[in-house]
């Protein structure tokens, strides 16, 4: 699939674009295959709309999906068997295609809402990237989160908080009242724009500079509003992973989901963090 960037009010073919030295340039990018990241038994997910092999119309994987139809299960590529299912019929998204080709699974923000099973963890650290696109228009809501995130200190979450912001946050170790992370603006057109989120969770609430937070591609930290409070962050690995609401019982996200890696494990390098940004921004035709 080739990459695009506007020029003059069109979409024209451009090269892929590799970070070097801090900045993204063009350049030959070498096909990276995310599944590497589990290669020493890593837990977590890839979910991939884009590849129609791995999307059910049913939940027994019987009936392969089909575009404008209903996706009832999303296989998961990183061999881990962390499947997401929407059980329910009325909690199946659409399947979609973008004007460039890309195919995205549409929430309908009422009733669309699929889960994992347990994701049984003994990592304390943990890396997401999430391509999508919100137009809820302002409500609250939750894109991919880790099952109990007011329950359980250590549980993580990526949504719209209620002052209109993206919203990147984890529950702190020992204290539900207490979370870290990131609020960054929306865009003014949030229905024309997806955006690429890059998120490490593994440090400690005081060291803001080593948390993660990247929108397409670019350190977004200093335009969000920090929400770092005393107490150290520890990621809860056993737990189910919900996509499109809380738990499916509420904030349900009206988004465009085009795919997400979930890993579980140590920090990853700095090209690698890079490489899967990449591989995000090919799924959804963000430029970065």
């Amino acid at each position: 699939m080739s990459w695009a960037v506007r020029e003059g009010g069109a979409w024209v073919p451009a090269m892929k674009r590799v970070r070097l030295g801090g900045e993204w340039v063009p350049g030959v990018v070498p096909t990276f295959d995310p599944a590497t990241v589990f290669a020493n038994g890593e837990q977590g997910f890839i979910l991939d709309p884009s590849d129609m092999s791995t999307l059910w119309a049913d939940t027994a994987r019987e009936t392969p999906a089909t575009l404008t139809g209903t996706v009832a299960v999303i296989d998961d590529k990183s061999g881990r068997g962390n499947h997401m299912t929407f059980s329910a019929t009325a909690a199946r998204p659409q399947l979609l295609q973008d004007g460039t080709g890309r195919n995205f699974l549409r929430f309908n923000g009422v009733s669309n809402a699929g889960s994992t099973q347990e994701i049984l963890s003994a990592s304390k650290q943990a890396q997401m990237f999430l391509g999508a696109r919100d137009f809820s228009g302002g409500d609250s809501n939750c894109m991919l989160e880790a099952r109990g995130f007011f329950e359980a200190p250590g549980s993580w979450r990526i949504g719209v908080s209620s002052n209109r912001r993206y919203s990147a946050s984890v529950r702190m170790a020992g204290n539900n009242n207490r979370y870290a992370g990131y609020n960054s603006p929306i865009p003014a057109t949030p229905d024309l724009a997806v955006q690429v989120f890059c998120v490490d969770t593994t440090q400690t609430a005081n060291e803001t500079a080593a948390f993660i937070y990247n929108v397409n591609g670019v350190d977004a930290r200093a335009e969000a509003a920090g929400i770092f409070t005393t107490g150290a962050v520890a990621i809860g690995g056993n737990a189910l992973i919900d996509l499109g609401s809380r738990a499916g019982s509420s904030l349900f996200a009206e988004m465009d989901f085009y795919g997400a890696v979930l890993r579980y494990g140590p920090n990853l390098p700095a090209q690698t963090v890079s490489e899967l940004e990449a591989y995000m921004a090919e799924k959804t035709g963000v430029t970065l």
